[in-house]
């Protein structure tokens, strides 16, 4: 699994997989999309409005998305206290 955050747009994106092929969007919500394969399989997600918090009721995968969000706010923490540093 791979998550980012785009601070410019305020999103956040975990893709499950890396489909060949193309992605559909489906939104579940005003603040969150369902991202599809050809075939139906839920290859990601995206969080709009990121930083007013996360619903991950019903979502594929959430205790891994946790997961990843908290490694990824981990290196973040750290890669700005190295620069902060040198």
């Amino acid at each position: 699994m791979l998550v980012w955050y785009d601070s410019q747009a305020d999103l956040i994106y975990a893709e499950f997989t890396f489909p060949e092929g193309k992605v559909y969007g489906a939104r579940l919500d005003e603040r969150r999309i369902l991202r599809r394969d050809e075939a139906g399989a839920v290859v990601g997600v995206e969080f709009l409005a990121a930083s007013g918090g996360l619903n991950l009721e019903g979502m594929p995968q959430a205790e891994r998305i946790i997961e990843e969000i908290r490694r990824f706010r981990e290196v973040t923490a750290e890669l700005e206290s190295a620069a902060a540093t040198s």
